[in-house]
């Protein structure tokens, strides 16, 4: 039968690089994906409306009309923002984690001014923001430090507004008619109301629990809060931070809850906002914002056509990177199976299971060398031969077979995006073309380091039953003595030279006898050392294998960083 471990073997290096692949394609469009958010935030005035979406900053009318949109070159946005906030005279405040920070924005000019900058190391997670109306011109709720902060435009220190332990992850705030402050203190169950005195301090007054008779199952932890034209309060309530689902609860100042909103039933609500007579609430998932009417509860679409369009298109970028990670994942999967296969069925029937012994046997060797009076030259396996002189022409073979894999995935990327992406969808389509760059120059580079890989087999042992000769693979010959050698359990070291004795899959290179009578009564006088140590010999000797294989790895991580660097 013909022997097909080194088909077996370049298979499976050939379903590893795909694998590889195929799970870098995966971070990329999962990355790609949740790039693709829905609407997160809003802010909403008696005139205008914002919303964040899928990294830009859209402005619609209150009768949602779609006016402007902005990208992260115009508002400075590396993220998605923790808050959005309109203020009297129409700027708009931004309040953003990464890094943490809070802007004023006059979005006609997009001139900015940071707030709060001595805020900046104490805001590290879910934080929300709320203009005027008090003695502080900012108050600033911090979920990581359970804290209100009230902060002035006069330059003084932000103010740490109550006690500690009094708020436990606050969340969203809001202000009544009379002033008071009403808040969402999440991981409390409740919201509550503050009442500012005359020295600016905070006294709790009224407070309502989230667990109550509308409470759906765990999802008790109010999370957004805005006050209704009516003097009510709408609060969006989760099971937690990140559960795909959350209710709509109305509060009654004086009764607590008295309503559950029936909003559609996939809905993930991240936000609400009040204009007019209507609520605003942005649906994450759906790439929707619903209008409800504070006095009939009905619920309707909130856009127009221009808006629905967008959100539409969003929509479909996210699935569709969706779909590329789902089929990414089933090629980890597959080619993962595969790899295993085709290594199993390159290992020896009988090496599979078991460890192999090494190739250095004593107990086998005879008690003196053969003597000769000339050079014997050990016998090698003939397939083992063969295999080292087919294995470089599978490997370009097989190279180009995954170069051109990769070409048939970016025209399947190419297909899906349609005859004419947008800007943006080319700049993603662009970034999928530089990975699979690099996962070329990955497969480009095996060949060279395959090739230095298999150049120790191809020199070739001899012996004259006193010392060793060594015939390299550009035709010189070395004579050594035994006492100038070192030996591992599969290899032999003379200086920068390491000879294998065994392959990687500890297969004999040799015929059986041949170490034995001509070579092991000569390591008597060599130095035995462990895998480490030969390891720094060869550093120290400069073995051309490891020190490229070195360099390719550094290579490739800088190409990555220098990658990663341009595109953030």
């Amino acid at each position: 039968m013909p022997n097909t471990r080194p088909l077996a073997t370049g298979l499976s290096l050939l379903f590893l690089v795909l694998m590889l692949a195929s799970l870098a394609t995966r971070f990329w469009a999962i990355d790609r994906a949740w790039q693709k958010t829905g609407p997160t935030h809003l802010a909403a005035g008696s005139d205008q409306v914002y919303l964040f979406a899928a990294g830009e900053l859209l402005h619609l009318s209150v009768d949602g009309e779609l006016l402007d949109r902005w990208g992260p070159e115009q508002t400075g946005l590396n993220d998605v923002p923790i808050d959005l906030r309109l203020m009297g005279d129409g700027r708009l405040l931004i309040a953003e984690q990464q890094p943490a920070r809070i802007r004023v924005c006059n979005t006609q000019s997009w001139n900015c001014d940071e707030m709060a900058a001595g805020l900046g190391g104490e805001l590290r997670r879910q934080f929300k923001i709320l203009p005027g109306k008090t003695p502080y011109d900012l108050l600033v709720t911090d979920a990581a430090g359970d804290m209100l902060w009230g902060l002035r435009q006069d330059g003084k220190e932000p103010q740490r507004l109550l006690p500690a332990h009094t708020l436990a992850g606050p969340n969203d705030l809001a202000f009544d008619r009379s002033g008071s402050l009403w808040l969402a203190d999440t991981d409390h169950r409740r919201i509550v109301e503050f009442k500012f005195m005359l020295d600016g301090a905070l006294e709790p007054a009224r407070e309502h629990s989230a667990v109550n008779h509308l409470t759906v199952d765990e999802r008790f932890y109010p999370m957004m809060l805005a006050a209704a034209p009516d003097g009510s309060y709408w609060v969006i309530q989760a099971a937690d931070f990140s559960d795909g689902t959350a209710d709509l609860v109305r509060y009654d100042p004086d009764e607590g809850a008295t309503s559950r909103i029936d909003l559609p039933g996939s809905i993930y609500p991240t936000d609400i906002a009040a204009a007019h007579a209507d609520m605003l609430v942005t649906d994450l998932d759906q790439f929707s914002v619903y209008r409800i009417d504070t006095r009939s509860h009905a619920v309707s679409p909130f856009g127009d056509a221009r808006f629905h369009d967008l959100m539409s298109v969003l929509k479909e970028r996210k699935n569709r990177f969706l779909r590329i990670s789902t089929l990414a994942l089933a090629g980890v999967i597959l080619f993962g199976l595969a790899m295993l296969v085709a290594a199993l069925k390159a290992t020896p029937r009988d090496k599979r299971w078991t460890k192999a012994p090494s190739a250095i046997d004593f107990d086998k060797a005879g008690q003196v060398p053969v003597r000769t009076t000339g050079v014997h030259w050990l016998k090698r396996d003939a397939r083992l031969e063969r295999a080292a002189k087919w294995a470089e022409r599978l490997a370009y073979i097989l190279t180009g077979c995954m170069l051109l894999l990769l070409l048939v995935i970016y025209g399947w990327a190419l297909s899906e995006a349609g005859l004419a992406p947008d800007s943006e969808l080319q700049e993603d389509l662009n970034d999928l073309g530089l990975l699979l760059l690099l996962c070329a120059l990955v497969m480009v580079a095996v060949i060279p380091l395959l090739r230095l890989g298999l150049r120790p087999m191809k020199h070739r042992l001899g012996s004259d039953g006193k010392r060793l000769f060594i015939r390299l693979v550009d035709g010189r010959e070395l004579v050594v003595p035994p006492s100038k050698l070192a030996y591992t359990d599969r290899a032999l070291l003379f200086q920068q030279y390491s000879l294998p004795l065994q392959t990687r899959r500890a297969q004999n290179i040799y015929l059986e006898g041949e170490l034995e009578n001509w070579l092991l009564p000569l390591l008597k006088d060599a130095e035995k050392i462990t895998a480490v140590q030969a390891f720094r010999r060869q550093w120290q000797e400069r073995d051309d294998l490891l020190l490229w294989s070195i360099i390719g790895g550094i290579v490739l991580g800088l190409l990555m960083i220098l990658v990663s660097i341009a595109k953030t």
